[in-house]
Order: structure tokens, then C-alpha cells, then sequence
């Protein structure tokens, strides 16, 4: 994955490298709550706190570090606090996931790294398509 960061970075393929990166980052995340489920299975058992009943047993069940990735990054942040990490910086790897999840997915929007930032969130989208020019497509009229 770090090759996969690196080549993208390189050649100036910045969402590509900001995926590989995001997945680095997020594994470990995950091998991180993994080591508290091993090594403190009760601190990792109260972690569990707010999640529904079935993800609560899916997690405390998990026989790998992967498990985590099911459930909603946003919420597997929050195991951030048995780490010592306080409400302020699980907020700013939250945002974090907020910018992949804008850059990342296709939702009718522009990337929110190309956007600007003066901009209001709402009004972006329709900016964005008011400054477009049409893809000019290939005739499809081949008589002469």
C-alpha cells in the first residue's frame, strides 16, 4: 500500500495517493483497537458502549483487525479515546474521513480539495456545474 502512496504521490496523482494513504492510516487505526482487544479486553469491552447489539458482538467477536472496517470509520474513531485521544482530535480525523469520503465518492459534487473555499457547501454543487463547458461528443453521423 505505501508502494501504491509513493508511485501516485510521485506523478502527481494526489487522489490516488490520498486513497493509499487514508487505507495505511485507517489499518492502523484498526491494528490499534486490535492491540486493546487483545491486551485489555474490558477497556475494549467498554469502548463498546453506544454501538447497537449486533455490531457490539460482530467487534467483540472479531478474529482480525480487518472486522473493524465493517462498521463506519467515523464511529471506529471513537475507540480513539481509550488511547488517551480527547473529543477535539477524534473531530479532526473525522473531518479527515469527511474530506476522503467527499474526494473519494462519486456524488454529483466536485472533490472538496478543488473546491473553493469560500464557497458555502450547498451552493458548491450547482457553482460548479454552472462553470462547466460540455464534453464536446463524437458525431455520431458518419455519412458525408
Amino acid at each position: 500500500m505505501w508502494d501504491a502512496f509513493e508511485t501516485n504521490y510521485t506523478h502527481g496523482k494526489c487522489q490516488f495517493a490520498f486513497l493509499a494513504y487514508h487505507m495505511l492510516t485507517m489499518s492502523f487505526v484498526y491494528f490499534n483497537i486490535w492491540q486493546i482487544k487483545q491486551t485489555t479486553p474490558k477497556d475494549f469491552a467498554m469502548g463498546l458502549t453506544g454501538f447497537g447489539k449486533d455490531i457490539e458482538k460482530k467487534l467483540l467477536e472479531a478474529t482480525s483487525p480487518f472486522v473493524f472496517s465493517a462498521e463506519k470509520e467515523r464511529s471506529i474513531l471513537r475507540f480513539l479515546k481509550l488511547l488517551g485521544c480527547d473529543n477535539s482530535k477524534i473531530g479532526i480525523y473525522a473531518k479527515l474521513v469527511d474530506n476522503l469520503n467527499d474526494t473519494a465518492h462519486p456524488n454529483g459534487t466536485s472533490s472538496s480539495a478543488l473546491r473553493p473555499r469560500s464557497t458555502p457547501r450547498s451552493s458548491r454543487s450547482s457553482a460548479s456545474w454552472t462553470r462547466s463547458k460540455p464534453i464536446p461528443s463524437p458525431s455520431l453521423n458518419t455519412a458525408t
